[in-house]
């Protein structure tokens, strides 16, 4: 096993950390998600109803329906940029399950611990897996060092 530096490991713990919240961030941003069509929604009913009444009256376009229709633009074009960007964070996600499932049981389940379910490693992990602190940070160590050698090997950045 080769030894990684600290700037690699700092790469590979954001990994796992960004590994561990993907579900909560797409969460989040499916509820951006939501509001923005709620949004642009809103803005949409603006519009019918401006066609409707034949508001702005007038030959030109009025300040509301050109704000309605900006409204509803940039929230439509957001909603898209979120969708993009959750597709980035659940193909990153799978790389790292990928990556994770070659660890033995034992590693994957510190990591789970760790990054997905925010457990401590100097109180919580060790209490939970009846090992001291420093059994587990030499695991977690040894862990993400295969990690990093994986990451290299299979090009996850």
């Amino acid at each position: 096993m080769r030894a990684i530096d600290k700037t690699e490991r700092r790469r590979v713990e954001r990994l796992l950390w960004d590994w561990g919240t993907a579900l909560q961030d797409c969460e989040r941003r499916r509820a951006e998600m939501r509001r923005l069509t709620e949004q642009a929604e809103d803005a949409e009913c603006v519009l019918r109803a401006q066609a409707l009444t034949g508001m702005p009256s007038g030959g030109g376009v009025g300040d509301p329906t050109a704000s309605a229709v900006q409204m509803r633009d940039d929230a439509m074009r957001r909603v898209n940029a979120m969708a993009e960007e959750i597709n980035a964070i659940m193909a990153r996600k799978a790389q790292m399950d990928a990556i994770i499932g070659m660890l033995p049981e034992r590693e994957q389940e510190l990591l789970n611990m760790r990054y997905v379910r925010r457990m401590h490693i100097s109180l919580e992990i060790p209490r939970k897996v009846h090992a001291s602190k420093r059994t587990v940070q030499y695991w977690m160590f040894d862990a993400i060092e295969k990690i990093a050698l994986f990451c290299t090997k299979f090009g996850v950045q």
